[in-house]
C-alpha cells in the first residue's frame, strides 16, 4: 500500500491460525507514516488514516511480544533454576517496549495468598505490600490475577481507571502509571498454581494478537518451570540414592556388620570383605558358594540354621533371623545374628535370590549373660535395691524391694520413693539429702519408712550417684535394708543396761535398807518382853509387820530390776487383790472407781507374790490407759473347776481346779486384729515412747510359768476383761502356820565377837545376845574383828560376822580367824539378796561353810542361829 507516492508501507504477513493474519511492519516506515499524516493530511483524509495508524501500532506491539515470546523459548531451553528463569522471562517482556511491570506469583495454599515470585520493570514496586488473594470471600480475589486463577483463564483489564475489578488497587496503579493489565494463570505438573501479570502505561494495550501471544509466553513459561522441577527432581533423587548408599555402607561398617547376596539358583555368593574379616579371612579365602559357608556353622547349631533357611525360602516366614555361632579361621566360634531377606522369586514362587547380614553378637551374649548374672546376684542380695533416673523416677527394684516395701514391681517402676515416706522427717531431711547426691556425694543415713500396708519400718539407706562421662548423673542407685529388728534388739540392750545399771542401784540400795529394817526387827522382840501394855503391844506389831513388808518391798524392787527369783508359796489371793486395790487407789485417776469381787472360802495358789503382784498391776495399767475419760475398773477373784481341756493364749489348762483373777475395765475395747497381737513382743497401740510392747508378753510368761493361762475378751465400745487361771491349791498342801514358840537360850556368859560396819545393827544384836546371857564384844570391820580376837583368842565362842564391810569383808575376816582357830562357830549376815554373791563369799571361809542370818532377821532368829551354833 504506497500513500501519494510516498515512501511503500513495508511489511510481512505471518499466519496466526485459524484464519488469523497480521502484519508486522517495520519501525522506520510507521515512523514515517506518523509523520507525513501529521503535517500532511488535513481533514477527511486524517480520518480516513487513523485507523491505519492504529492498526500498524497494534502490528507494532503484538511483534515486539512475539520476538519475546521466541526470546523466552531459548532462555527455557537452558534456564536450570525456577527463578532465574522466571526474572528472564519478565525482563524480556519489558524489554519488548511499552510494559511497565511483569509480575509473576504463586498461589500459597495455606492462607491462599499470592506470594511474588519476581517483579521486574519501571513500576516493580508496585507489588511491594500488595495483597492479592484467590479466596472467593475477599475483595482481594476479584481483581484480574484472582478471577484468572479462579477461571483459569486469561483477565484482560484494558483501562486500569475505569473497570471495577481494579477498585482496590486502582490508587497504587495510578501512582505507578499503569493503564492496562492482563493476568494468564500457570498451572504446573507438580500441581502448584501461579500468575503471569503484565501491565502496560497505555490503555487498551492488550490486543487479541498481543493476549494470543502472551497465552503463548506462559504456556512456554510453564512447560520450562515443569522440565527444570523434573530435572531437579532428578538429580535430588539421585543424590538421594547416592547418600542413602553411602548412609547403608557407613551403617554397615559402623556396625561391623556383613553383607551377603545369594544368588539360590546358581549357588553362587557374594560375601563382603568386612564378613570376611569378622572370622579372621581374606576376602579371597571365601568361597563364593554360600552352601559351603554353612560348613562354618556349629554341627550343634546347623539343623536349626538350615530349617529357619528353608522356612524363608519357601516363603513361610518373611525374614531370616538365626542366631548361631560360625567356626573363624583360628577355629574358635563367634555368635553371629544372620538376617537375610528373599528379594527375587520365579514367577512359580521359588527363591531366586537372597541378600542378607551377619552381626557379630559374641561380645553381646556376653554382656548379656553377665548383665544376667549381675541381676540374678542384686535379686539374691537381701537388701532392696532400687535404680531411679535423675528425676527420681524409679527404672528397677530387686525381689527383695517388694518383700521389704509391700509394692510390686510393676507397681513401683515409673514411679517415685516418696510413696515410702511416713512423715516422721521434716523437708529440711529430705532436701539435704538431695543436695548430697546431687552434688556427686553418696548419702548414708538411718529413715523410718511406710510399707504399703501402713506398716512402718526403720532403714538403713545408702543412696549413691552413677555418672556417665560427660553426661553428669544420670541415675541413683538406692540400698535399703530393714533394721527395725536390730533398732529393737539396740532398744532391748540399751533398755537392758539401764535395767543393769537400775539393779546394781537397786542392790547397793537393798543394802543399805535391810541394815536399816534388821536393827527395827530386832528391837521389836526385845521391847515386846519389856513392855506390857496392849496398846503398845499393838503398836509394836504394827512396827514389826511395817518393817517385814519394808523388806518384802525391797525384793520386790530387786525382783524387777535384777530378775531375782522370789520364793514361792502358798497366797490368798484376795490379799493380792486388796494390795493391789489400795496402789490403784493411791494412784490412778479420781475418775477410776475401783471395786473389788472376791468370793468366800477362796482356795489358795502357790506363786510369786511379787511376781503375780506385776502381772496384776500391769493390766491394771492397761485398763487405765484403755479409759483416758474415766470409767469403771472391777478386780474379781473366784474359783472355778475345769471340766475339760481349755486352750487359752499360748497355753493349754487341763481339767482340775482353778483361781480365776479377773481384771475388767470400761475403756474402748479392742477389734480382733489387735486382739490377736496383743502378746507378741513389741506389739503396742500406745504412742511411740508411751510403749515397749513387753508388758503383757512378760505377764503371759509370768503365769504360764505358775501352769496358767490367759483368756481376753473384748471389743471396741464393749471394754476388756483379762482373766488369769492359776491352779489351786489342795486343802492337805497348805503349810498350817502354827505359832512359833520363843527361843530360849542359856548364854552362860560365853563371849560372843559381833562384827558389822552399821552401828545400829550392831548395838541392837549385842543387845539381844546380852538380853540372852551373852558376853558381847563389837567390831566394826573385818580388820578390826582379827586385831579383836587375836587379843582374846581361846576365850570367845561364837563370831556373829558381816560379809560386806569395809577394809576388809567378813568372809575373809572369817577365814582367817578359822585358820587361827578352825573349830570356832561363825554365824554369817548379810543385806545382800544376790544368793550368788552371798555363796561365794561365804566359800571363801576354812571348814564348814556358816549359817547365814539374811537381814533384816527377828530377835528370834538371831536366837535360834546362836543356839544351833553353839549347841545350847
Amino acid at each position: 500500500m504506497a500513500l501519494r507516492g510516498q515512501e511503500t508501507l513495508h511489511g510481512f504477513a505471518i499466519n496466526m491460525g485459524k484464519g488469523g493474519l497480521f502484519v508486522l511492519v517495520s519501525s522506520l516506515v510507521l515512523y514515517r507514516l506518523a509523520r507525513a499524516m501529521e503535517h500532511r493530511v488535513r481533514g477527511a483524509e486524517l480520518e480516513r488514516h487513523r485507523g491505519a495508524l492504529e492498526e500498524a501500532r497494534a502490528t507494532q506491539r503484538a511483534n515486539r511480544i512475539y520476538a519475546a515470546l521466541t526470546r523466552a523459548n531459548e532462555i527455557a531451553l537452558t534456564a536450570a533454576e525456577r527463578e532465574p528463569l522466571c526474572r528472564a522471562i519478565g525482563e524480556t517482556l519489558i524489554g519488548s517496549g511499552g510494559l511497565r511491570l511483569a509480575w509473576i506469583g504463586w498461589v500459597d495454599e495455606r492462607t491462599l495468598g499470592i506470594v511474588t515470585e519476581v517483579a521486574v520493570g519501571p513500576a516493580a514496586s508496585y507489588v511491594d505490600g500488595i495483597v492479592v488473594s484467590v479466596d472467593p470471600t475477599r475483595p482481594e480475589a476479584q481483581g484480574p490475577v484472582g478471577l484468572a486463577l479462579r477461571r483459569g483463564s486469561s483477565f484482560v483489564c484494558q483501562e486500569i481507571e475505569r473497570d471495577p475489578a481494579m477498585a482496590p488497587w486502582r490508587g497504587r496503579a495510578r501512582q505507578h502509571r499503569l493503564g492496562s493489565t492482563m493476568a494468564v494463570p500457570l498451572r504446573l505438573a507438580t500441581g502448584a498454581r501461579g500468575t503471569l501479570a503484565i501491565y502496560a502505561e497505555e490503555p487498551g494495550f492488550f490486543t487479541r494478537e498481543v493476549v494470543l501471544l502472551v497465552e503463548q509466553l506462559a504456556a512456554d513459561l510453564a512447560h520450562g518451570l515443569d522440565v527444570i522441577a523434573v530435572r531437579q527432581h532428578s538429580e535430588q533423587q539421585a543424590a538421594a540414592l547416592v547418600a542413602s548408599e553411602q548412609r547403608w555402607q557407613f551403617a554397615l561398617e559402623g556396625a561391623g556388620d556383613g553383607v551377603w547376596d545369594w544368588n539360590v539358583a546358581t549357588g553362587d555368593a557374594y560375601f563382603s570383605p568386612q564378613l570376611a574379616r569378622m572370622f579372621g579371612y581374606a576376602p579371597e579365602e571365601l568361597s563364593g558358594r554360600y552352601e559351603e559357608w554353612q560348613e562354618h556353622v556349629h554341627p550343634d547349631d546347623l539343623p536349626c540354621t538350615r530349617a529357619r533357611l528353608a522356612e524363608c525360602l519357601a516363603g513361610r516366614t518373611a525374614l531370616l533371623h538365626d542366631e548361631h555361632r560360625i567356626r573363624c579361621r583360628d577355629g574358635s566360634y563367634r555368635w553371629v545374628l544372620n538376617r537375610g531377606k528373599v528379594v527375587e522369586r520365579a514367577p512359580t514362587g521359588e527363591a531366586r535370590r537372597m541378600i542378607g547380614t551377619f552381626a557379630d553378637m559374641t561380645e553381646v551374649r556376653r554382656a548379656s549373660q553377665r548383665l544376667t548374672l549381675l541381676e540374678t546376684a542384686l535379686q539374691a542380695i537381701p537388701s532392696g535395691i532400687v535404680i531411679t533416673d535423675q528425676q527420681g523416677r524409679v527404672e528397677w527394684v530387686n525381689e527383695h524391694f517388694t518383700r521389704l516395701t509391700g509394692y510390686a514391681a510393676a507397681e513401683a517402676i515409673g514411679g517415685n520413693p516418696r510413696v515410702l515416706k511416713s512423715g516422721r522427717h521434716g523437708d529440711e531431711f529430705y532436701a539435704q539429702m538431695w543436695r548430697t547426691i546431687r552434688g556427686g556425694k553418696v548419702w548414708n543415713g538411718e529413715l523410718v519408712n511406710r510399707r504399703k500396708d501402713g506398716s512402718e519400718y526403720n532403714e538403713h539407706m545408702i543412696i549413691a550417684p552413677v555418672s556417665h562421662g560427660g553426661d553428669g548423673i544420670t541415675h541413683f542407685i538406692a540400698i535399703k535394708q530393714d533394721i527395725t529388728e536390730r533398732k529393737l534388739m539396740e532398744q532391748q540392750l540399751l533398755r537392758a543396761q539401764r535395767m543393769e545399771g537400775i539393779g546394781l542401784l537397786a542392790g547397793g540400795i537393798a543394802h543399805d535398807l535391810n541394815n536399816v529394817l534388821a536393827p527395827i526387827l530386832l528391837s521389836t522382840e526385845l521391847l515386846r518382853l519389856r513392855i506390857r501394855d496392849p496398846a503398845d503391844q499393838r503398836v509394836l506389831e504394827v512396827i514389826d509387820a511395817a518393817a517385814r513388808r519394808g523388806s518384802g518391798v525391797v525384793r520386790q524392787v530387786l525382783t524387777f530390776a535384777r530378775g531375782i527369783d522370789g520364793e514361792r508359796a502358798p497366797l490368798r489371793p484376795g490379799d493380792l487383790l486388796r494390795e493391789l486395790a489400795m496402789i490403784i487407789q493411791e494412784t490412778f485417776p479420781r475418775d477410776i472407781e475401783v471395786f473389788r469381787e472376791v468370793a468366800e472360802d477362796l482356795p489358795m495358789v502357790r506363786g510369786d507374790a511379787t511376781q503375780l503382784h506385776q502381772v496384776l498391776l500391769n493390766l491394771a495399767v492397761n485398763a487405765r490407759d484403755a479409759m483416758p475419760q474415766g470409767g469403771t475398773l472391777t478386780l474379781r477373784a473366784q474359783a472355778e473347776r475345769v471340766t475339760a481341756r481349755r486352750v487359752g493364749f499360748m497355753g493349754e489348762l487341763p481339767a482340775g481346779n482353778y483361781v480365776v483373777l479377773g481384771v475388767r475395765d470400761t475403756g474402748q475395747g479392742m477389734p480382733p486384729e489387735v486382739r490377736e497381737r496383743i502378746f507378741e513382743p513389741f506389739f503396742t497401740t500406745k504412742p511411740r515412747g508411751k510403749g515397749t510392747g513387753l508388758g503383757l508378753p512378760t505377764a503371759l510368761g509370768i503365769v504360764r510359768s505358775h501352769g496358767g493361762i490367759v483368756e481376753v475378751d473384748s471389743a471396741p465400745g464393749a471394754g476388756s476383761e483379762f482373766r488369769i487361771y492359776l491352779p489351786a491349791i489342795a486343802p492337805e498342801k497348805v503349810d498350817s502356820a502354827a505359832p512359833m514358840a520363843p527361843v530360849t537360850v542359856a548364854g552362860r556368859g560365853r563371849l560372843v565377837l559381833v562384827c558389822d560396819d552399821e552401828p545400829s545393827v550392831r548395838e541392837v544384836a549385842s543387845v539381844v545376845l546380852r538380853h540372852a546371857g551373852f558376853a558381847v564384844v563389837e567390831a566394826g570391820n573385818g580388820r578390826e574383828a582379827l586385831v579383836i580376837f587375836s587379843e582374846r583368842r581361846g576365850a570367845i565362842a561364837l563370831v556373829l560376822m558381816d560379809i560386806m564391810m569395809p577394809l576388809l569383808t567378813g568372809d575373809r575376816a572369817a577365814a582367817d580367824i578359822r585358820q587361827l582357830e578352825p573349830g570356832l562357830p561363825v554365824i554369817f549376815m548379810s543385806g545382800l539378796m544376790e544368793l550368788d554373791a552371798v555363796q561365794a563369799a561365804m566359800k571363801n571361809t576354812i571348814g564348814q561353810t556358816p549359817p547365814l542370818l539374811k537381814k533384816p532377821f527377828a530377835a528370834g532368829d538371831l536366837l535360834a542361829a546362836v543356839a544351833r551354833a553353839v549347841g545350847a
